[in-house]
């Protein structure tokens, strides 16, 4: 972990409390070991590049550095961007930069009122895969956008596909799983040094303004990654 969290707290004028430790605990980047996942594992998706600061915790600024490098050999890698608004509100977006022609794709935002995360605001997912590295292991994905806030009855219909890469009898497979939910359960096996590469489709069929009348559809999608550089070739959907 970039930074000893007993020793990270107090240096930014934090107590050692619950509070402080989850106000900041989901921006610190976790990297195992090969000891480590020989054994059980638990590990979440990578987030930050570079440097970060953040100004929602007791008002105080904390800077982390990322000492991770990228990967020049991939096409894409990540950043992270914050936007400061009036009022103690701030806005986190996760999006790809193209190596080559340095496009920027949008990925994932947080909306964050007073150090609260404000989900009916934000786009964003939770990966989290747990198991033994020899063995089929468990996954599961959370994902969260503003129109999970919207009424049942002003649905038509809702359909949402995950999909992620495994390899089989040394192919490549992609896997699929429909779903009509927020949460999915997947099985996991180790993929190329647990390598995740996914994506996620949710379209809505909406009613207009209540009426059976007419529909309008919405699309909310995410390309999935524990890396910081990566390939992934669903990338190009978000466009």
């Amino acid at each position: 972990m970039i930074g000893c969290m007993a020793e990270l707290l107090p240096d930014n004028g934090f107590s050692k409390s619950k509070n402080a430790c989850e106000c900041i605990f989901d921006f610190l980047i976790t990297k195992y070991s090969d000891e480590k996942l020989s054994n059980d594992i638990e590990f979440e998706k990578i987030l930050s590049v570079e440097s970060l600061t953040f100004s929602f915790c007791n008002n105080k600024h904390i800077k982390l550095e990322n000492e991770l490098e990228i990967d020049t050999t991939k096409k894409y890698y990540k950043v992270r961007l914050m936007n400061n608004f009036k009022d103690n509100q701030i806005e986190i977006i996760d999006a790809y930069v193209d190596r080559k022609r340095k496009d920027t794709i949008l990925n994932e935002f947080r909306y964050f009122n007073n150090g609260v995360l404000d989900s009916s605001k934000s786009k964003f997912f939770d990966l989290i895969i747990t198991g033994r590295k020899d063995s089929i292991m468990e996954g599961r994905i959370d994902f969260y956008s503003p129109r999970d806030t919207l009424p049942k009855e002003y649905i038509y219909q809702r359909n949402i596909s995950f999909r992620y890469i495994q390899e089989e009898d040394d192919c490549i497979v992609v896997k699929e799983i429909e779903t009509d939910t927020n949460s999915i359960k997947f099985p996991y096996k180790n993929f190329r040094n647990f390598t995740f590469i996914g994506y996620i489709s949710d379209t809505r069929f909406i009613y207009k303004e209540s009426t059976t009348d007419s529909l309008y559809v919405n699309f909310t999608k995410f390309a999935i990654d524990n890396k910081l550089s990566t390939n992934n070739i669903y990338i190009d959907l978000l466009k």
